[in-house]
């Protein structure tokens, strides 16, 4: 697959998960010239090449780059976490992308006051390609509605980029994948990363959490402050945990609005 045709594939994908986070259906997206990835491998160079360059660049993470009064940085980031993505679908690193069926890079803005970081896909969200299931989805979106978030706010994507399927995850899976979560999280600078259950609180921190304790309560990680909250699965199949997950939910609230 030449550069190009990842970058329209994964503009694609990109436009899909809003489409699907939004509850729409698929709609009309305007359509670029990407011939310049065929030439150009290096994103920083590229974006500067392109930054006065309207009908050139990508529309990802909610039109960000055909925006007005879009700053030079914030289009540069966008292409560099295409390219960042392009290195994803790439990877080979460990032995999950054998069975999988597709990666998982995330989608959002690069201007996301949240990294939302979620348990490894199942087979399912495989199917349904995106990092949490529909109901899950639907279920977390209700509650971030509830304290004035929206999908605008996030960008979502997973521990691991790979379906974990049937697999047990490893720290060299994890290490492996971190490489590409580090790179998202400079590139999204957010104000907050937050965590969806035990996995991926655990790996950040490289030592086992007992979340049922540790929930709610603010960590640092490379320096950011992270907040570990239950997965909305767990708590869809554990309707006790509600309530704690809405003490969490009103928390993140407020430390984005101290920020």
């Amino acid at each position: 697959m030449t550069p190009s045709e990842f970058a329209a594939d994964y503009n694609s994908f990109l436009n899909d998960c809003i489409d699907f986070f939004t509850d729409k259906m698929r709609g009309k997206h305007r359509s670029f010239d990407f011939s310049a990835w065929d030439t150009d491998d290096e994103p920083e160079r590229h974006a500067a090449v392109q930054a006065n360059t309207e009908n050139r660049q990508p529309n990802c993470n909610h039109n960000t780059l055909s925006q007005p009064n879009v700053s030079a940085q914030v289009k540069s980031n966008t292409l560099a976490m295409i390219e960042t993505g392009r290195k994803i679908l790439k990877c080979q690193a460990c032995a999950l992308h054998k069975n999988s069926a597709m990666r998982f890079p995330g989608c959002g803005s690069v201007s996301s006051r949240i990294f939302l970081i979620a348990e490894p896909v199942t087979p399912m969200e495989e199917r349904e390609r995106y990092a949490l299931s529909a109901a899950a989805r639907t279920f977390f979106d209700k509650w971030l509605t509830s304290i004035g978030l929206s999908e605008d706010d996030l960008f979502v994507t997973n521990i691991l980029k790979c379906c974990l399927g049937n697999s047990n995850p490893s720290v060299e899976m994890i290490d492996t994948c971190r490489k590409h979560l580090n790179a998202q999280i400079e590139l999204v600078n957010p104000q907050i990363i937050v965590t969806l259950g035990q996995l991926p609180i655990s790996s950040l921190k490289r030592a086992a959490v007992n979340l049922a304790a540790e929930h709610g309560i603010p960590v640092k990680y490379n320096d950011r402050t992270v907040l570990p909250l239950f997965s909305p699965a767990f708590v869809l199949a554990n309707p006790a945990f509600k309530a704690p997950l809405w003490e969490d939910l009103k928390k993140l609230k407020s430390m984005l609005g101290n920020s």
